[in-house]
């Protein structure tokens, strides 16, 4: 609805439903490119022997949504906020259960699980083109996520992030420089930690560090914010049949140490360090 040449609302409600994925049914084993073993929603909890899909009371993911968005539109301002929220039925996720050693080691295991989940968040992105060259460009995104059913919170939930981002842009030779910077929160909201070594060492005491605490865990706390600075540089060339594009980008410049919550290597090692990439597209 639009409420005059400047503001515009969208109002949307959904519903969606989807079967289980293949591999969160049987999944039996090692995942080797996340160094940690995973079982389905098929396996039998006891004996991991996969289970007749008939005798086992798994249901489909069904989700109701409602989305709000707010459009403003100025002479050189742009401003969008959306607020949403997703209440999926029988969420279907990988949840930490305990470890497992054997000759390779020892590995962080963790078994699909349904519940219900309840996910709030406000989305924002704005653009202000402050000169005929230089535009503006500024995006957050906020989440919320909890296990509703249990009452607790969930595993691998993307923490609040926020992009600034700065393009000039020349007008002939269609030249621009465009540096960002992203600044992404430290996850507040994740499950209690219970490290690999306690549960080890609990094991050879002979205790069960899980007794009496049924509530999600993670094998190691959510790691600090952090802060990334891109820049990327490229020109457009137009010819008669068509147009070429070059491009040159630089992520994490500063060459930051991070770790990024949903990532699950985080356990072992940083993420990507300084990436320099090149491209050049033709259009015809």
């Amino acid at each position: 609805h639009s409420l005059n040449q400047h503001h515009a609302i969208k109002l949307n409600l959904s519903s969606a439903w989807r079967p289980p994925h293949v591999a969160e049914l049987y999944s039996l084993g090692t995942h080797q490119s996340a160094a940690a073993i995973e079982y389905g929603l098929l396996l039998n909890p006891s004996s991991n022997e996969v289970m007749n899909i008939k005798d086992v009371p798994f249901k489909l993911e069904q989700a109701l949504k409602a989305v709000a968005t707010h459009q403003f539109t100025g002479n050189r301002f742009q401003l969008e906020t959306t607020i949403y929220a997703n209440f999926i039925f029988n969420y279907i996720y990988l949840r930490p259960v305990g470890i497992t050693q054997n000759v390779r080691g020892t590995y962080p295991y963790f078994r699909y699980t349904q519940t219900d989940a309840l996910f709030v968040g406000v989305d924002l992105s704005g653009d202000w083109q402050a000169t005929d060259r230089i535009k503006v460009n500024a995006k957050a995104s906020i989440l919320s996520a909890s296990d509703h059913r249990n009452h607790d919170y969930l595993v691998f939930i993307p923490s609040n992030r926020f992009e600034l981002g700065l393009r000039y842009e020349t007008g002939k030779q269609h030249f621009y420089v465009e540096p960002r910077i992203k600044y992404v929160a430290r996850q507040i909201r994740a499950p209690r930690v219970v490290t690999v070594r306690e549960i080890k060492e609990s094991a050879e005491a002979g205790q069960d560090p899980f007794a009496g605490n049924s509530s999600n865990f993670d094998f190691m706390a959510a790691p600090d914010g952090y802060g990334l600075v891109s820049i990327a540089t490229g020109v457009s060339l137009s010819t008669k049949y068509g147009r070429y594009e070059f491009r040159l980008a630089v992520e994490n410049a500063l060459n930051a140490s991070y770790r990024e919550y949903t990532n699950r290597f985080r356990y072992y090692a940083d993420d990507l360090g300084r990436n320099f990439m090149i491209s050049a597209k033709y259009i015809f």
